[in-house]
């Protein structure tokens, strides 16, 4: 008996319309030359990047929008934490708003208050892949270059009672200069959800910091 080969199994999945639209278009925009993309034309990156799965898409739009950032900072900052909060289904996906968190950090080295004034506000949305991203995409280098900068925001996230900040400080690398008195401050925090979340990164660090401290002569 023959085996009988079915037309989907030989074809690879295809992409749907609305996917080949925002891969074509993200490519057509950025051969077109970035210099005369324009207001509109950025805009329009934005929201055709959110019509393909395809993160290397993605990541495309997002780091132009970096190179954006060198003369426009704030513009660009602008679109990317569009892109990170997008609702399009295609951007639940987690690498999906990396892309664009990634591409803020990197602003923040140049242009950190234009980043921080975007992380305040993205540090308090609802969605979990959201506070992940800017944690590790974006606050872990505003903290590591800029903390004088973000001290009196990271003060008010920890005296306040919004837990979705502290879960961007208890997601992201902190410094070692600061890690122990926040997760310490957090550790104790009024809000027993916090504490419970805080208590094993405070024991990590703890257990670390005595290894590094050695044996008492």
């Amino acid at each position: 008996m023959q085996n009988v080969t079915t037309r989907a199994d030989q074809a690879p999945r295809r992409a749907s319309r609305q996917e080949m639209r925002g891969r074509a278009a993200v490519i057509a925009l950025l051969e077109d030359g970035q210099q005369r993309l324009g207001r509109r034309g950025y805009r329009k990156l934005v929201e055709e990047s959110t019509h393909d799965r395809h993160t290397e898409t993605r990541w495309t739009a997002a780091w132009a929008l970096c190179e954006l950032g060198e003369s426009h900072p704030r513009w660009a900052v602008s679109l990317l934490a569009e892109m990170i909060t997008a609702r399009n289904s295609v951007s639940r996906d987690l690498d999906v708003r990396m892309a664009a968190a990634c591409a803020m950090g990197s602003i923040a080295t140049q242009h950190p208050r234009p980043v921080l004034n975007a992380v305040r506000t993205l540090a308090c949305h609802h969605n979990d892949d959201v506070l992940i991203a800017v944690a590790c995409g974006v606050l872990e280098h505003l903290l590591e270059d800029h903390w004088e900068l973000c001290r009196p925001v990271v003060e008010r996230w920890l005296a306040g009672r919004d837990r979705r900040p502290k879960w961007c400080l208890l997601h992201c690398y902190l410094p070692g200069r600061i890690e122990g008195e926040i997760l310490r401050r957090l550790a104790n925090d009024p809000d027993a959800v916090v504490r419970r979340r805080a208590a094993p990164a405070l024991a990590r660090w703890e257990t670390k910091a005595r290894r590094k401290k050695g044996p008492v002569q």
